[in-house]
Formats: structure tokens, C-alpha cells, sequence
């Protein structure tokens, strides 16, 4: 921002805890077309992980999510009706002392997604005590990319370096 009072507007956010990409824009009509294309899936959005369990295998898991405002948890639902779609693909990168990093893509963007994939896979996401009840001190997830459709922004890629992956190759996924 190189003008005194002004505004900004936030596009994309994470979850308390979660590190990572946060997108702002400087107007309203870029705040707008931003939210566009991530309302229509057409964003790439990475992360990495660390889950306690051994994972050798992909994981593709397409669920119901809803939230419930009174309790402030997001659940999964079997109720179409009732839930939004939330798409996850995970791939295991390799094991450390923690457990298992993982890199994730998400196709969706609903409240608390991976958090939820991954616990109602049956695995532990480091220090998520909402969801997986790990007790350990940070939770270890993390955007580390995001790609924006090339025809519509001059910039669309933005990065952070993976803090726990070894290979940083987003494009395992396509």
C-alpha cells in the first residue's frame, strides 16, 4: 500500500492456526473479480501437512460438509441437502520424526476442510485439537501456493516456501 488511508480488501483467508497465503486486493473491483474465480474452482490451492499416522498411498475424498454456527464446528454430513461438496486430494511426500508430510489440493474451499478430510480419513493432523485431538504445540498446516487462472491476471502465481515438504512439485496432482 503506497497511499496514505487506503483500503484494502481481504480476498482470501486461512484458518486461526493455519499458516500460509493470504490474498489481498487493493479495490473493489479486483477484490470482486478475485473472489470470482475462486468462487468457480478455478484457483489451485496447495498445502503440506504433517499427519502422525504411516501414509504410502494417495488420497482422493469427496464429502458433504456443513457448519453449525451454535457449536462452531464444521461436520460431515451423508445429507446432500444439507452439506456443500468438499473435494481433497492428498499425496504422501515422505516420512520424518513426526510422522508422515503430506501435500494437499484442495478443489473446494469450505470452513475447516482439510482439517476434517483428513480426521474423518482416520489420520491425526498435528496439533489439531479441534478435529484430530493432537496435543502437540502448532498445527502443521500450511499454504504454500496458490495459482490464479493465467488468462485473467498478469500475476497469477504466489508461493512460500514448503516448510515440511522435500519435493516441492504442486503439479503432482494433475
Amino acid at each position: 500500500m503506497n497511499r496514505k488511508k487506503q483500503k484494502c480488501f481481504i480476498v482470501h483467508r486461512l484458518d486461526r492456526d493455519t499458516s500460509g497465503i493470504v490474498l489481498f486486493a487493493k479495490s473493489i473491483a479486483r477484490k470482486e473479480k478475485l473472489q470470482s474465480v475462486f468462487e468457480s474452482q478455478e484457483v489451485g490451492r496447495f498445502y503440506e501437512a504433517v499427519i502422525v499416522e504411516d501414509r504410502k498411498e494417495p488420497l482422493h475424498i469427496e464429502q458433504f460438509i456443513n457448519y453449525n454456527k451454535k457449536s462452531g464446528r464444521s461436520y460431515v454430513t451423508k445429507d446432500r441437502k444439507e452439506g456443500k461438496l468438499a473435494i481433497t486430494d492428498i499425496i504422501p511426500d515422505h516420512n520424518n520424526d513426526l510422522g508422515t508430510a503430506i501435500k494437499i489440493k484442495i478443489e473446494t474451499g469450505r470452513q475447516n476442510q482439510i482439517r476434517l478430510a483428513i480426521a474423518s480419513s482416520g489420520y491425526t493432523l498435528l496439533g489439531d485439537k479441534k478435529y484430530s485431538h493432537s496435543s502437540f504445540k502448532r498445527r502443521m498446516l500450511n499454504e504454500y501456493r496458490i495459482i490464479l487462472p493465467k488468462d485473467k491476471f498478469r500475476k497469477n502465481v504466489f508461493y512460500l516456501k514448503p516448510l515440511w515438504l522435500k519435493r516441492d512439485d504442486s503439479f503432482d496432482f494433475e
